[in-house]
This record gives C-alpha cells, sequence and structure tokens, in this order.
C-alpha cells in the first residue's frame, strides 16, 4: 500500500495530476498568485489549505479533499464546505475558492467554477465601528490643531484614503501649489498599478502646516514614519482614541464616515469610487443607498403629515394646561 500511494503521488510527493491538490499547487506557483501582497497569499494559502485538509464524504468512504479530483468539486460540495465554517469564515472560504477555480478557467484547465451560483452566508455584518459627528466633535476638542492625533485624523477624514496609503503619503507627494496630492495606491499596486490624485481641503492643509514636516504626514514620537499599517492603527486606537472615551472609534472607520459624509450630500457612486479608490461601485453602493434610504424616509415622514384631509381635523388631546383653558368661562357666562 506504501509503494501503491507512492506510485499515486508521483515523484518527491508531488501531488497527482489532476486532484484539488495539484490545482492548488498550479495556482501557488503561477503568476496571478505571485502578484498578490505577501499578506494577501498567506491568507489564500490559509482557507485553500484548509479545504485541502478537509474531509469529506466520497462515496462509501471518508476522502481527504486534497486527494479527490478537482473536477468532482461541484456546487453541491462547494455549499457543504462553505456550511463547515461560521459568518464570515464560510464567506471567506467560498471568496477563496471561487478566486481559484476562476483562475483555472481563464488558464483553460477547467471549463466551470463550481463556485458560481453558490450564495453568500447572510448575516448582520457592521464591520468597523463608523465614527459619528460627535465622535469628532470630541476628538477635535481634545486633540487641536498642531498635534500629531489631529494630523492622523485629518489625512484619514478629509483624504479617505486607506490605512496602508496614509502612513505612507506626504510633503513629497503634494503637487507644487500644495493644493492637491497624487501617490500610488498601496493595495494591489503590483497588479493594478493605480495612482490617485486628491484634493488637499482647508482643514488638512492647516493640519499639514501646522505639524513638523517629514519623509511622510504621519510619524511616530520619535519624528520616524510609521513601520507598519498595524502599528499605527493600534497607536491611534490605543493612545489616541480609548484616553479620551472613544473606545470604538479605530483609523478605519475614519473612512467609512468619510464615505457617509459623501453619500449624504449627494455624491455620485462614480464619484465617490473616484476619490475612495474603488475599481467597484457595489462598495460606494452601500454608502449611496443608505443615504438615499435616509432621504426618502424623510421625504415619506412629511408626506404623512400633508395627506391628513383638511375636511377631518386631528383629534387633540387637550394636555393639562389646554384642559385648564377649555374650562375657562368668562364671568358673565358662569353666572348664566
Amino acid at each position: 500500500m506504501a509503494a501503491y500511494k507512492e506510485a499515486l503521488a508521483g515523484e518527491n510527493g508531488a501531488p497527482r495530476q489532476k486532484t484539488f491538490d495539484w490545482l492548488c499547487q498550479q495556482y501557488y506557483a503561477s503568476k496571478r498568485f505571485g502578484s498578490l501582497e505577501e499578506i494577501t497569499r498567506v491568507v489564500k494559502r490559509r482557507h485553500l489549505d484548509s479545504v485541502r485538509d478537509t474531509a469529506f464524504q466520497a462515496g462509501a468512504a471518508t476522502r481527504r479533499v486534497g486527494d479527490l479530483p478537482f473536477a468532482g468539486m461541484t456546487r453541491e460540495r462547494v455549499r457543504k464546505l462553505r456550511d463547515m465554517k461560521e459568518r464570515s469564515m464560510a464567506n471567506h472560504r467560498l471568496k477563496h475558492l471561487s478566486a481559484l477555480f476562476e483562475w483555472a478557467v481563464k488558464e483553460e484547465i477547467t471549463a466551470t467554477n463550481p463556485c458560481k451560483g453558490v450564495s453568500r452566508v447572510e448575516y448582520d455584518e457592521t464591520g468597523y465601528y463608523t465614527w459619528t459627528e460627535q465622535d469628532l466633535d470630541k476628538f477635535e476638542r481634545h486633540w487641536p490643531v498642531g498635534s500629531r492625533e489631529r494630523l492622523a485624523m485629518s489625512v484619514m477624514l478629509y483624504l479617505g484614503v486607506r490605512v496602508s496609503d496614509a502612513v505612507r503619503i506626504g510633503p513629497k507627494d503634494e503637487a507644487a501649489d500644495g493644493a492637491s496630492i497624487t501617490f500610488p495606491v498601496y493595495k494591489g499596486r503590483k497588479r493594478l498599478g493605480k495612482i490617485l490624485t486628491l484634493p488637499i481641503l482647508p482643514p488638512l492643509r492647516e493640519a499639514i502646516d501646522a505639524c513638523k514636516a517629514g519623509d511622510t504626514y504621519l510619524l511616530t514620537q520619535a519624528g520616524k514614519p510609521f513601520a507598519s499599517t498595524n502599528s499605527f492603527g493600534n497607536w491611534f486606537r490605543d493612545d489616541v482614541c480609548r484616553p479620551i472615551g472613544l473606545p470604538e472609534c479605530s483609523s478605519h472607520g475614519l473612512r467609512k464616515i468619510a464615505a457617509t459624509r459623501c453619500a449624504e450630500a449627494g455624491a455620485s457612486e462614480y464619484e465617490m469610487m473616484a476619490l475612495f479608490g474603488w475599481d467597484d461601485p457595489k462598495m460606494a453602493r452601500v454608502y449611496t443607498k443608505a443615504a438615499a434610504q435616509k432621504k426618502m424616509a424623510a421625504s415619506a415622514a412629511g408626506k404623512m403629515l400633508g395627506s391628513v384631509s383638511p375636511s377631518v381635523p386631528p383629534e387633540k388631546k387637550p394636555n393639562k394646561i389646554n384642559a385648564k383653558i377649555a374650562g375657562w368661562r368668562t364671568r358673565q357666562d358662569s353666572n348664566l
């Protein structure tokens, strides 16, 4: 049996062709996979390797998914694999499986993507907490213009950039007149090479000019750029927001309130895509839909008031003062 398994595995323990293991190895060695960010590659491997090692019922026997032919990955099996995980993890598994088969279709390794038509798991997904206007007021009262903390908030809010861009941009990226900033978007830079040009709004300009210049706008206490997005995010949440009574607030949530403000001010989906660097209108639609619902609800509520017929006046329930007025009579009437 050992020799038989060795023969099936091929030389050096390489997976047999047409198995799910083999398909994953081809994907990991592809240019498409190599073009992804390191952290993205790590996450994809973790999810796909989890699928490979999953025990699955194949006929009367229980087999490891990686040892099964990938052609046998039907929509029904994808659903079962999805349902082995909960909530967001189920959707992540589905997402990375679909990306694997989408690549395989483009490379003509297989004809179909079995994940097509398999729905995501629905659940209450709120993500990062979205700042409120009251949160911003409280923050600005505590951290004045001229502080590193106020500059960090202003960069995130008034540029609407991701944290991965916020920690890298600086004076070197500004236009000669200081009215705009141009920089390469860090996320997907190997694959997309996207460059954004964004206006520097007056509140941000004021915050920048009030702070000591460096290679980047956002600097540590030692005056150096942050080593990573995590180090900046942890500092902003733990040392900036929590001590002033904003425990739910984070740097990610500032981008969300920026998008909320734009949508409620009437920005179109494509305007928001240009500002926030989104490739798909789906993200912008989340905010425009919420803003539209808010406006339409307010409009509908006003129409409810206007729908009362003038011939049928609404019944008034007098309060204590009105009751006294209603029962009051003149001296002459009271003597009748």
